[in-house]
């Protein structure tokens, strides 16, 4: 789907009654930060890792297994010579089920 710009723009996505899989933690130095491990409600075996900048707020209301809704793009993660895919969280709210 790349490249992307001005005529080609990012895709953005959307998940509704997504959950915390049990590893979401608050990240950077300041705690700002959100490393997101969430799966959806109704489909409990596939998990996503994720990002969410400055959305550490967010971290108890996720580990109550609260559900949330996530709006998000997918971006390639580099980490210490590995690589996998990852949701770039751009806004979080809560569910409205």
């Amino acid at each position: 789907m790349a490249p992307f710009g001005p005529e080609n723009l990012t895709p953005v996505f959307c998940a509704k009654n997504v959950v915390d899989a049990g590893y979401t933690t608050k990240v950077g130095s300041d705690n700002s930060h959100l490393k997101l491990s969430v799966r959806q409600i109704h489909n409990p075996s596939e998990e996503f890792n994720g990002i969410a900048f400055k959305m550490g707020h967010w971290e108890e209301y996720l580990k109550a297994n609260n559900p949330v809704d996530i709006v998000f793009t997918i971006e390639e993660n580099n980490w210490r010579g590995q690589s996998s895919l990852q949701l770039m969280v751009r806004d979080i709210k809560k569910s409205k089920n």
